[in-house]
């Protein structure tokens, strides 16, 4: 019985640990699995220099194609690599462009260079070809460049256009952009020369990446096609509407200019382009200054110096005199009335006057004639020369005579 029990329970024992030894192979079966190599076909401009995380890939250089196998991989996972092509397509300019290309264990992937990206704009390396001061100074004119302009100049090699800009067309700041740091030395010493030191300034940086370009009102540039049609979307949106553009040479893709220029020196032509960047020209306007808007309960507070005392007059009144001033007031000269004295005749009592009759006339008096008065004269009265009024119709008392 006892062998029995015993036996049972190694079976069982068994029976319960299979599927962890099952489950434990398995899981060894999963970390033993063989790593696999990821393929990565890459296009590449014809004679271009690849290299692959850092490292240049040799194989299959004379190819626009070319395949790259990884080491074997972990499957299951991603994994990527930094991938950078260079290239010449002319004797002036020298192109990079960089792509990540991202692969998986056992699987095959295309990474195409050949094509432009413009969220990953190429470093774009052109070599100084000097243009000639006759083309420098027709571009100047085609670009109106005057004393409000602020003139770029990408890829400014010796400075040239940037500094007759100021200098003979009087702008109001040149600003040139190169990566060659002996350019820019030339371009500085061709500053002070031409002493316009104070008004020009030369960065090192790339064309593709240039700091405060919104504030310019003339672009200038002597590059290539290829670098001036990927800076086209670049100067549509960072330019103002109204900036004009000039390139010597090359176009800009799809964008055609409104005008184009042949100049000839020593017998080669020379074309200049031109463009203007569409939209209406917004107008600066001058700040506004806000005051404070007064409210009615307001009052504002009243200073000593600006008030002046309002003089207050003494309201006269009716009854009121004013003083009198001796020496304002002059004394009424009063003439003397002169007094003529009154001469009474002495009155003879015997002296009788004869009895006139009504026809009895008096002799006239020649002396006594008085002056014919006109109608319009009058003289004056006098008190003592009106004689009484003699009435025809009265009668004379008669006179009493004693005897």
């Amino acid at each position: 019985m006892t062998k029995f029990r015993n036996a049972m329970g190694a079976l069982l024992c068994a029976a319960l640990l299979a599927p962890l030894w099952g489950g434990e192979d398995k899981k060894d079966e999963k970390k033993e699995a063989p790593k696999k190599e990821a393929t990565l076909i890459i296009k590449v401009p014809e004679d271009a220099t690849l290299w692959i995380d850092g490292e240049e890939y040799t194989d299959q250089k004379e190819k626009t194609e070319r395949t790259f196998r990884s080491t074997p991989l972990e499957p299951g996972k991603r994994y990527f690599y930094t991938v950078k092509a260079k290239w010449m397509p002319n004797n002036y300019e020298t192109y990079t462009r960089v792509r990540r290309a991202i692969v998986e264990a056992g699987k095959t992937s295309t990474l195409d260079l050949t094509k432009i990206d413009p969220k990953v704009p190429d470093d774009i390396f052109i070599r100084f070809v000097p243009t000639p001061q006759e083309v420098v100074d027709k571009m100047m004119e085609m670009g109106k460049v005057g004393k409000d302009d602020i003139v770029y100049d990408l890829g400014c090699g010796d400075g040239r256009l940037v500094v007759t800009a100021v200098s003979k067309r009087g702008a109001k700041k040149g600003v040139g952009v190169d990566l060659d740091p002996d350019r820019l030395k030339e371009s500085n010493d061709n500053a002070k020369a031409a002493k316009v030191t104070d008004k020009v300034e030369f960065r090192k940086q790339d064309v593709m990446k240039v700091a405060k370009l919104e504030e310019a009102t003339v672009v200038t540039m002597y590059l290539s096609d290829g670098l001036s049609d990927q800076l086209r979307p670049i100067l549509l949106k960072r330019l103002k509407p109204g900036s004009r553009i000039v390139s010597h040479r090359f176009l800009m893709g799809s964008w055609k200019p409104e005008k184009t220029e042949t100049v000839t020196v020593d017998g080669e032509a020379y074309k200049i382009h031109l463009w203007t960047v569409p939209g209406t020209p917004k107008k600066e306007e001058k700040p506004v200054e806000k005051k404070p808007v007064e409210k009615k309960d307001d009052k504002k507070p009243e200073k000593k110096d600006d008030k002046k005392p309002v003089e207050k007059k003494p309201v006269e009144k009716k009854d009121d005199k004013k003083p009198e001033n001796k020496d304002d007031k002059k004394p009424v000269e009063k003439k003397p009335v002169e007094k003529k004295p009154v001469e009474k005749k002495p009155e003879n009592k015997d002296v009788k006057k004869p009895f006139e009759k009504k026809d009895d006339k008096k002799p006239e008096n020649k002396d006594d004639k008085k002056p014919v008065e006109k109608k319009g004269d009058k003289k004056p009265e006098n008190k003592d020369d009106k004689k009484p009024v003699e009435k025809k119709d009265e009668k004379k008392p008669a006179l009493m005579v004693r005897r």
